[in-house]
């Protein structure tokens, strides 16, 4: 009987075997618990990075909107598209997409992507047998993009030359202040160039001005044929200050060192509106750039009101059809003039004007008929609600006098000084850094 009860009491009392039992649930346990930990880590991973993608193709649909006529099937086509690039490049596996949608609300200019994702599970034994994760992302992008014009009204008076030239047959081509301006300017439109995302959405114009603007081709049409050497210079009447076109307002009247001796008719000529899409118009703009020559005063309000009138919708009978300006629309459409000068603005030829060049009441802004008088009156006109053109001034070694001047032509929020040629370069880097910003977010 003892044997039987010694027996029966070592049974009860070795734990060894339950341990093992013990050990091996718990073991299971645990697997199931790390599978689980690994696969909801995984899927974590995985929506934050679909939804990464969804948000990235959603905006580059949204970028149709840049675009004039642009269809639901576009959007559809590039959002798809775009997703599925996005993904494969991220080389997740065992992912798979599905009802892919790129939806654009034309209303409020938004588009909404969203897809079906599934994410095979590494232990879906460990969880109920859960094969797989599905979820349904979706992403929204506001998106009212502007459209983008902007005249370069750009200084290339004598006093750009490293020596003012005696005579306009040894205007300079080159020169300490002249090579910065062309650095600068051709700076301003590679970053326009590198935000421009489709045809029309950028469009520059060049309005180089010295003692005269030359029309070039147009002068025939704003002179009334009274130009010779394709120059003009303001004209009479009650539009003087505003935009009214040619056949509304009146035709520019020209100038001749006979009766104005401060008078001469630079080589440059204006371009109008250009889309700088293509690269070839990109290139077109550079090399009139590069090729600008200094010589002559500073009629700054000349160059100032064709600034005006290259951006102005009532010129759309005067420039051709592909550079005619978009109507005054803030909400829509970005005009801009960018005003660079080197001086105080001296030459006019208003016959109400009695303190011409070289009188030193020429530069006095507050003389009527003044060059400087007439270019606060054009920067009130364009700036004037309803029209809202907004002006930038770069004042680049400028007097104080004529920084006053810019300052309130365009408002002392937008105006720049430079003292070197790499902040010249700087001012019109940030100014057109700023355009592409308020292109997107207004």
């Amino acid at each position: 009987m003892r044997r039987w009860t010694e027996a029966a009491h070592r049974l009860t009392g070795d734990k060894r075997g339950s341990i093992t039992i013990l050990f091996g649930l718990s073991s299971v346990i645990l697997m199931a618990l790390v599978g689980i930990a690994i696969d909801s880590s995984r899927g974590h991973n995985v929506k934050f990075k679909v939804q990464e993608a969804l948000d990235a193709a959603a905006l580059a649909a949204a970028q149709h909107f840049d675009k004039d006529w642009p269809t639901p099937e576009m959007f559809q086509q590039t959002g798809e598209a775009y997703f599925n690039a996005y993904l494969n490049r991220l080389h997740i596996g065992d992912v798979t997409a599905s009802n892919i949608q790129i939806l654009p609300d034309f209303s409020e200019s938004s588009v909404t992507a969203s897809a079906k994702i599934r994410v095979n599970t590494y232990f879906g034994f460990a969880s109920n047998d859960i094969q797989s994760f599905l979820f349904e992302p979706t992403s929204k992008v506001i998106y009212k993009p502007k459209k983008i014009e902007i005249s370069l009204v750009l200084d290339i008076t004598g006093s750009m030359c490293d020596v003012p030239p005696a005579f306009v047959s040894d205007e300079c081509s080159s020169g300490a202040k002249i090579n910065a301006l062309k650095a600068a300017a051709i700076d301003l439109v590679d970053v326009l160039k590198a935000t421009a995302p489709s045809d029309n959405a950028i469009k520059i114009a060049l309005v180089p001005y010295a003692a005269a603007v030359n029309t070039g081709s147009f002068a025939n049409a704003v002179s009334g044929g009274a130009s010779t050497d394709g120059c003009v210079v303001e004209r009479s009447g009650a539009h003087v200050y505003d935009d009214a076109s040619p056949s509304w307002g009146g035709y520019f009247g020209v100038g001749n060192v006979a009766t104005d001796p401060a008078y001469s008719c630079p080589t440059a000529t204006v371009l109008p509106l250009t889309d700088i899409y293509q690269q070839s118009k990109v290139d077109e703009i550079k090399q009139r750039i590069n090729a600008l020559k200094g010589f002559g005063g500073t009629a700054g309000h000349l160059g100032v009101a064709w600034g005006f009138y290259t951006l102005s919708p009532n010129w759309g009978s005067i420039w051709p059809y592909d550079s005619r300006p978009r109507s005054y629309d803030p909400e829509k459409t970005i005009k801009t003039i960018v005003l660079m000068t080197d001086g105080m603005f001296n030459v006019s030829y208003d016959t109400a004007a009695e303190n011409k060049w070289p009188n030193v009441n020429a530069e006095n802004s507050t003389i009527a008929g003044t060059s400087g008088f007439q270019a606060l009156k054009i920067c009130e006109e364009a700036r004037k609600s309803g029209r809202e053109i907004r002006i930038y001034a770069v004042g680049f070694q400028t007097t104080l006098a004529a920084e006053e001047l810019l300052k309130e032509c365009a408002g002392a929020d937008n105006f720049f000084t430079a003292d070197t040629a790499a902040e010249l370069s700087e001012a019109f880097r940030t100014i057109a850094e700023s355009l592409t910003s308020m292109r997107v977010s207004g």
